[in-house]
């Protein structure tokens, strides 16, 4: 049996998977796996199949990837946000380049430089955006304590967490617990 793998970019949820095999089966494409950036197929699909499938997804908010380094960028993405929503943990041992060039299977330097040039920030700075974010979420919940939310998002201590949430968000997070959540953004909007 051949089979085919469709890139998508912005699926970042079980929601998003889900919605993405029923638009595949809907389109007839047998979908043989679907998970957070791709749909595995049993055929190819035709090229009608193929357009309206692209048109689906984008009045939905996806779109198809076809270039290698949007591919590239895309991947990396997902691992990160897969990390931080505890879908697929790394080592403690390991330090985040080294786990997203066994992640990705490329190395480092190529990842670094490939997902600057797609996305216009360093992987550095998308880590700490996502990392963020989650503990935005995290905060607005109300059911960890800092340190708990420190030791999950793997910050040295308490203090850095907290220095670093104040310096991108403008408030402690203290604060932002107080009134700040309506801040929050959404895994796939953050850069």
């Amino acid at each position: 049996m051949n089979k085919h793998i469709i890139h998508i970019k912005n699926m970042v949820c079980p929601r998003c998977v889900t919605t993405v095999k029923n638009i595949a089966e809907e389109l007839e494409m047998q979908p043989i796996e679907t998970k957070l950036g791709y749909v595995e197929t049993a055929v190819g699909a035709t090229f009608s199949q193929l357009a309206e499938f692209k048109q689906r997804l984008e009045a939905v908010g996806f779109e198809l990837l076809t270039e290698r380094h949007s591919q590239v960028a895309e991947d990396i993405k997902l691992a990160v946000i897969r990390h931080f929503y505890g879908e697929s943990r790394k080592p403690n041992y390991l330090n985040f380049s080294d786990w997203l060039s066994k992640e990705v299977n490329v190395s480092y330097s190529h990842l670094s430089s490939v997902f600057s040039e797609q996305t216009g920030v360093t992987i550095e700075h998308y880590i700490i955006a996502q990392r963020i974010e989650r503990a935005k979420e995290l905060l607005s919940y109300g059911t960890k304590s800092m340190s708990q939310i420190s030791d999950e998002l793997e910050y040295r201590s308490p203090q850095h967490f907290s220095g670093q949430f104040k310096q991108v968000t403008g408030m402690s997070p203290s604060e932002y617990k107080k009134g700040g959540s309506e801040n929050r953004r959404g895994v796939d909007d953050v850069s």
